[in-house]
């Protein structure tokens, strides 16, 4: 997917966890696309499984960490998992994108020092 098309895809949809705040700081234009990548469906089931538990040990404040690693474990381990990465004032974004369907977000609120 392109940057344009999940930016209109989560102004579409979105609601549940970070889509809903992605969706409310996109409609400000106080988010902006900072980055792109892509990893297989196993290395981001990983990776997000690691980075959930270590976030929630620190006591960040996360939405959607649960419902976006669910969606990424129904998908095939040699999947194409494309990740888009936004950032707004005090937090950054991570959308999952399979071919043409968001799978889902993360948001992380920054925390200083």
């Amino acid at each position: 997917m392109t940057v344009e098309a999940i930016i209109h895809a989560v102004q579409q949809g979105g609601g549940s966890g970070g889509l809903g705040e992605l969706k409310l700081e996109l409609h400000a234009s106080t988010a902006s696309h900072v980055g792109s990548g892509e990893m297989s469906g196993r290395e981001a089931v990983a990776t997000f499984r690691i980075r959930q538990g270590t976030t929630e040990r620190a006591g960040v404040d996360t939405a959607g960490f649960s419902d976006a690693v669910s969606a990424l474990e129904k998908e095939a381990e040699d999947t194409r998992v494309e990740l888009f990465h936004f950032k707004a004032p005090g937090k950054v974004f991570t959308v999952f994108a399979v071919g043409e369907r968001v799978l889902g977000c993360i948001r992380v609120s920054r925390q200083d020092g």
